[in-house]
């Protein structure tokens, strides 16, 4: 939401974590590409028939989900610049609108949120002067990190003050 200028003119930066393109082809792994395309085209949209919702909680995917929003994720997946290519989205002029310093966090490790994929979705804050940083399982002092593992309590101490000193700074910056 941040990415598409959702939080408005005020904004004076913004940390974007494991934020992507989330089209199935740009995800490198055959094997993840045809487990997100079951997870999205076949046992999502099953699922949010049957329930009402989707469990994406019970399924390793974050928050549950209504159905809609599931159908919808899975549509954008299918296109090439995602939401991007969707045109009731006005995508690429909404994220223009955003224009505060971006800061955008990815890990070596998320098979999904890969450094193209981020580059995919950071290339269209065209208003906004980003830039990246990509954390390691290693430097972060833990095994893995994966697509969700940043807001995870095992990296808080390692990760989590760094990107909290570049809001502040950045957040000091435009209140002067």
């Amino acid at each position: 939401m941040i990415a598409l200028g959702a939080a408005g003119p005020d904004l004076a930066a913004s940390v974007i974590v494991a934020s992507h393109i989330a089209a199935l082809r740009t995800i490198p792994s055959r094997l993840e590409r045809f487990r997100v395309r079951i997870m999205l085209h076949i046992l999502g949209p099953a699922l949010g028939r049957l329930l009402g919702y989707v469990p994406a909680r019970s399924l390793g995917l974050g928050e549950d989900l209504p159905a809609a929003a599931m159908l919808e994720w899975g549509g954008w997946a299918r296109r090439d610049n995602y939401f991007f290519d969707d045109p009731s989205m006005r995508a690429a002029e909404r994220a223009a609108t955003l224009t505060g310093p971006v800061l955008a966090v990815g890990t070596t490790d998320d098979p999904w949120s890969t450094p193209r994929q981020m580059d995919a979705l950071t290339v269209h804050l065209t208003s906004a002067s980003v830039e990246r940083r990509t954390y390691s399982p290693a430097a972060a002092g833990v095994p893995v990190i994966g697509h969700h593992g940043l807001f995870r309590r095992a990296v808080r101490d390692t990760v989590w003050p760094e990107l909290l000193a570049w809001l502040h700074a950045h957040s000091e910056k435009a209140s002067r």
